[in-house]
């Protein structure tokens, strides 16, 4: 499992899956991310100064700090994923996407495949949402996309972006 997975595993308050992803990117590891301070913290992308604040506390916890040993005893080790290239650009880079209906693929593995070409993922559509991608019987979020503007990919244009 990749790093970000475990830092958001933790349920460290305020820390949501941006923000591991951005803190699993930046530091690369478990370790120098328990020593950082609040400041350091704070340089991270999704990191303000109540995150950095929460991450440090919970982290000088002395019940925290043993259960993060009791999980490296037991064997686990996170992945560090490889960082993107500076200057890789595709489609997906700074797109923000909104996946609904049914897909054949389960969604969070869609969504990585999306987030690992640079691109986010959000749960509603808005002005800011550059992508729907519609699988079978889609729900509310092609109405409003449709309303709004939105591109809208069914699961074989999807699948060509991919460069499948």
């Amino acid at each position: 499992r990749p790093l970000w997975r475990l830092i958001f595993g933790l349920g460290i308050l305020h820390v949501g899956e941006s923000a591991s992803r951005a803190l699993a990117e930046h530091f690369r590891s478990l370790k120098k991310l328990m020593e950082a301070s609040a400041e350091e913290l704070q340089r991270t992308p999704d990191v303000g100064e109540v995150v950095g604040r929460s991450i440090e506390q919970f982290f000088q916890e002395k019940r925290n700090r043993k259960m993060i040993e009791s999980l490296e005893q037991l064997g686990v080790r996170p992945q560090i994923e490889p960082r993107r290239e500076q200057g890789t650009e595709s489609p997906f880079t700074g797109s923000t996407w909104v996946l609904t209906g049914t897909l054949s693929e389960p969604r969070d593995e869609i969504a990585e495949m999306i987030i690992q070409r640079g691109g986010k993922v959000s749960t509603s559509v808005s002005k800011k949402t550059n992508y729907l991608l519609a699988g079978e019987e889609p729900g509310s979020k092609l109405a409003k996309a449709q309303q709004v503007g939105v591109r809208i990919l069914d699961e074989a244009a999807f699948r060509k972006m991919l460069g499948r």
